[in-house]
């Protein structure tokens, strides 16, 4: 047997993911609420006897306990195969002897280093400076030792002297960011007279710190280095002691500092962690999202803190996802959005997040439990910064919300921010529709039993996933027949639909063929339309995500419609033969569903 059949063997798979999601004894199986998407209803499914696991919701994804280890902890193979080996007792060599070796050297250069500055907090006469400055921030005993918390001396060489003494060479000491090489050659302490946050990887290493100045010098805070074991915009401050509580509340709740933090799981709320005084990156945000379905930003309510947020919002959650094909006209085609649950907490003016839990707790509770969602976030600070009086200010406004509305999934909700919209800009709707496109009048299905509701921004003639697809066609029309399966049924917006039907049906053609009047401007705009300066087959994939990303829309779509007629009683439907025969439809639609990922 291989290594990895050896630890499949030995663990048990149940008990793994039984550490992660609440299982439930199911007939030979056992099935949970699936950690990996939002869902009510329980689809995800252990199976004992063939050592695997398999989500049959939204996902739809499976696998054995190595991808599942993967997924969740945002591991590597071998991270995963190293986790196991070492929970089954069966030993793993090291592939990479000589950079495994330099990486352990400097984790356990920084281990030493940690000890030394939190020994010194506790005991040194030199740090009572730094003691009275814990005290003042109502740092307990406990969470000095919990997080580590020390004070480094102001001396230029201690540090480097003692971990000298203890068999670490200067060069360990440099690639560790613990030493800074003069323009002399020469090497001193970097960190000296500061309050120093040990910073843990998700399996408890220290791999740098975070030193905040005790006296006068700038700057007031001082990272390790980038070096190989630390990557600041890779972290986040306090995850290892958080990633727990967060899996459990499937909540993460992100903060600025350091403080923030200690005083946070200080006071009991333990799925809090930091961002390090950095809008978040989107490797920290990949982190969260292994872990966690809900994400609460609560970052300093000052001027830097909502920048902050705002930054977080767009460069690393893709939140407004402006992947934009400006076209020749006014519009512009905005990319989709991804569906993701993120609140933003709003604390009291000139309060951050360390004082307010100090203070008054549940307060702090009560900001996190009641957060806006993002968009009600975006809404209310686009109407602060919106001068509705001034035209083009409107315009802004509607070209930095109206793409965040058009991303929603459930109609109602797009309705509501829709009319939330105009209430802001003080326009009317109708007006507002006009802004951003042309109505048409809505299809009608006679065959369905009742009145289906439908939002107006379903009539709008713009759709960011189709229009991406079609300039992608435009432009290369010799990539059709990679998407010759596709059905025009996909697209929502009926010119959309028309002008794909012969954009088929004329192929490698379409370049001297000449349109109706009523397409003429339409191709202008795709063919005009600026794309990503890539190879072909970067384009033929483009071109095939959008046509999957379609299919999949759509299919979503109908399998909601057709639930949507069962209800929640029979009095859509003649008899209970068609009720049953129409939720079989969605269950085989929900199977083709599958099939597309």
């Amino acid at each position: 047997m291989t290594t990895a059949a050896d630890i499949k063997s030995t663990i048990d798979i149940v008990e793994v993911i039984g550490d992660y999601v609440s299982l439930e004894k199911s007939g030979q199986y056992f099935k949970a609420v699936c950690p990996f998407h939002t869902e009510k209803t329980p689809s995800f499914f252990v199976f004992p006897e063939r050592k695997s696991w398999r989500c049959f919701g939204a996902c739809a994804e499976g696998g054995d306990v190595f991808s599942f280890l993967m997924k969740q902890e945002n591991l590597s193979f071998v991270e995963a195969l190293r986790f196991l080996a070492n929970q089954a007792g069966i030993n793993i060599p090291e592939s990479s002897p000589t950079k495994s070796n330099a990486n352990e050297k400097i984790i356990i250069a920084n281990q030493l280093a940690s000890d030394y500055y939190h020994d010194r907090l506790k005991s040194s006469p030199l740090a009572n400076d730094a003691r009275i400055y814990v005290e003042n921030r109502h740092i307990s005993t406990e969470s000095i030792v919990n997080f580590q918390i020390g004070v480094s001396p102001s001396s230029w060489d201690d540090l480097k002297n003692h971990l000298k003494d203890r068999g670490i060479d200067e060069e360990t000491q440099l690639q560790a960011g613990l030493l800074v090489r003069s323009d002399t050659g020469s090497t001193y302490d970097r960190f000296r007279n500061r309050l120093m946050f040990p910073i843990k990887d998700m399996n408890g290493k220290v791999v740098g710190f975070g030193g905040r100045t005790l006296d006068d010098r700038n700057p007031k805070y001082l990272n390790t280095a980038k070096s190989p074991v630390f990557d600041k915009g890779a972290l986040l401050y306090g995850l290892y002691h958080s990633q727990k509580a967060i899996r459990e509340s499937k909540t993460a709740v992100i903060v600025e500092g350091y403080t923030d933090v200690i005083q946070a799981h200080q006071h009991g709320f333990q799925n809090v962690i930091a961002s390090m005084g950095t809008a978040l990156t989107v490797q920290q945000v990949n982190l969260l999202r292994n872990l966690a379905q809900r994400f609460v930003l609560a970052l300093d309510s000052d001027t830097a803190g909502q920048a902050a947020t705002r930054r977080s919002l767009e460069s690393s959650w893709g939140v407004f996802n402006r992947s934009s094909i400006p076209t020749s006209g006014r519009r512009t085609l905005f990319g989709p959005r991804e569906s993701q649950d993120i609140r933003i907490a709003t604390l009291p003016n000139g309060v951050d997040p360390d004082d307010l839990i100090t203070k008054d707790p549940t307060q702090w509770e009560i900001c996190i439990d009641q957060a806006p969602e993002v968009l009600d976030y975006l809404f209310e600070w686009e109407a602060s910064q919106t001068q509705t009086g001034n035209t083009a200010d409107k315009q802004l406004t509607i070209e930095r919300l109206f793409p965040l509305i058009a991303g929603l999934d459930n109609s109602f909700e797009q309705d509501h921010y829709f009319n939330k919209l105009a209430r802001i800009l003080e326009i009317d709707e109708k007006a507002l529709i006009a802004s951003v496109g042309r109505l048409r009048s809505p299809q009608k299905n006679t065959q369905k039993p009742r009145e289906v509701v439908t939002s107006a921004l379903e009539n709008i003639d713009t759709d960011p996933l189709e229009e991406h697809l079609l300039a992608l066609l435009v432009q290369f029309p010799e990539l059709h027949l990679e998407v010759a399966e596709l059905e025009s049924e996909v697209f929502w917006v009926p010119q959309n639909r028309h002008l794909y039907e012969l954009i088929k049906e004329k192929g490698p053609d379409l370049p001297t063929t000449e349109f109706d009047p009523i397409f003429t401007e339409r191709i202008g705009e795709f063919k005009d339309a600026p794309l990503p300066s890539v190879d072909g087959k970067a384009q033929r994939d483009a071109l095939i995500s959008c046509a999957e990303r379609l299919k999949e829309r759509h299919i979503r779509g109908v399998i909601r419609d057709q639930k949507a007629l069962d209800g929640a009683s029979t009095g859509n439907f003649s008899n209970e033969s068609d009720r049953i025969a129409a939720l079989e439809r969605a269950s085989q639609l929900t199977v083709k569903f599958k099939d597309i990922d």
